[in-house]
């Protein structure tokens, strides 16, 4: 069995490496958008995969933590919260790039709506549960965007926060970080089978040991996502006065 609220610093590592990733990709996005850095590269498909890499290794990272916690109401509330925290920020300090639905708010609706799920996701196999998971994600993945597949979706699908909440993303809820909950919930559920893998496998036992001070910063996570923008921003602003 899983050892409940165990630290496991192999996973905070890894939480830790995505934070760092993450921090320097702000960074850039800072010095091209706000700073008006000329970096057309910035723009390429290369760039593209690397915020994927680093959405993908939050969310994977979160469910696989979320299977094993013993509170995840408490946890899921607090995340939602900071996702709601960072909606309001945005709106104030940033209308022209609002964050209505970011990946707070995805990550902790998604730890709500696994408690209820616990029996349905414990009847399934995890290997499949896995495939189907990252099978689904590909399927659904551009259903923001009007369709699936090559099929045409009914605009009408497309209106109110609500819908662009589950994935039918009207164009003015989407903003700078829109993360609904189809299809990125995917990859949240193949966190927690990924975890239960782990777990019968009996190879938790090997993830005890982190590398400082990645581990250090994955156990603050959300503290850090929280914060790190307006600090990059502060130190951009001095840098580029500096150099005025």
């Amino acid at each position: 069995m899983e050892e409940i609220n165990v630290r496991y610093g192999l996973v905070d590592t890894l939480r830790g490496i995505a934070l760092v990733s993450m921090i320097i990709y702000h960074t850039v996005w800072d010095m091209v958008y706000i700073f008006n850095e000329q970096w057309p590269w910035y723009s390429s498909v290369y760039a593209h995969i690397w915020q994927r890499s680093i959405c993908i290794s939050f969310i994977l990272i979160s469910g696989f933590c979320s299977a094993m916690s013993s509170s995840r109401i408490k946890r899921g509330i607090t995340v939602l919260l900071g996702g709601v925290l960072v909606s309001v920020v945005t709106n104030v300090f940033m209308p022209d790039e609002p964050i209505y639905f970011g990946v707070l708010v995805l990550i902790g609706s998604c730890m709500l709506i696994s408690v209820p799920l616990d029996k349905l996701i414990s009847n399934v196999n995890s290997y499949a549960g896995i495939i189907v998971s990252l099978a689904l994600f590909l399927l659904l993945g551009n259903m923001d965007k009007g369709y699936i597949l090559s099929f045409i979706l009914p605009r009408s699908l497309y209106k109110g926060p609500v819908m662009s909440y589950i994935g039918f993303g009207e164009m003015r809820y989407k903003g700078a970080d829109y993360f609904p909950l189809i299809p990125w919930i995917f990859i949240f559920l193949a966190g927690c089978f990924l975890f239960r893998i782990i777990r019968d496998r009996d190879m938790l036992k090997y993830a005890k040991k982190g590398i400082a001070p990645f581990s250090a910063m994955g156990r603050h996570t959300l503290l850090i996502y929280l914060v790190h923008q307006p600090v990059i921003y502060g130190a951009l602003w001095l840098f580029y006065k500096a150099a005025a």
